[in-house]
């Protein structure tokens, strides 16, 4: 089995789930978000920074790198209080499989001083993307991050799989039309 294979296979029976969400931005737009209540929690108004995929790239040990996210969910009614946080000093470990080793600056004792940051985007000192965060282990200093080049792939794979959709549909459409104008 090829790895583009082995990629449709986990989007068709993934073992884990990843949430990711993307856009095409044009340079220099800066993004203002609007407030959204979805009552079961809210997205606070504020300028949003971007993230260039074409300067994404692999973590390297001699690099440091920080990411920022929302922790200590507190439902309070329809809204969902959180406090913001920002983790910095993070160095880089190591690669296994697809993910990306960090290690905190502290040991992760306290659950709830990351539980929240999953998808949060880990950049490096020049604000490069590297990686998204994905889980912690309770009682060490390690931090899980999912790699930004298998993201890059599961991204050009999904707009793979949707355009050979697009391409079959209208192939489709054209053979019916054909059918009937023949059968007229």
């Amino acid at each position: 089995m090829d790895k583009l294979d082995n990629l449709i296979q986990k989007i068709e029976e993934p073992d884990d789930f990843l949430d990711v969400a993307f856009a095409e931005i044009s340079e220099g737009l800066q993004i203002w978000q609007e407030p959204l209540d979805f009552r079961h929690f809210q997205v606070r108004e504020g300028l949003k920074i971007t993230v260039d995929m074409d300067l994404a790239t692999e973590p390297k040990k001699e690099e440091t790198y920080a990411f920022a996210g929302r922790i200590r969910y507190d439902p309070r009614g329809a809204v969902v209080h959180s406090t913001p946080t920002f983790k910095y000093a993070i160095e880089y470990r190591s690669k296994i499989n697809d993910d990306h080793i960090f290690a905190a600056p502290e040991l992760c004792i306290d659950k709830a001083d990351y539980e929240g940051c999953s998808g949060a985007p880990i950049l490096n000192d020049q604000g490069n993307l590297v990686a998204i965060a994905r889980a912690v282990k309770h009682g060490t200093k390690v931090i899980y991050a999912f790699s930004i080049a298998k993201l890059k792939l599961l991204i050009d794979t999904v707009l793979a799989v949707e355009m050979i959709g697009k391409s079959e549909a209208r192939s489709e459409y054209i053979a019916d039309e054909k059918g009937q104008s023949e059968r007229s």
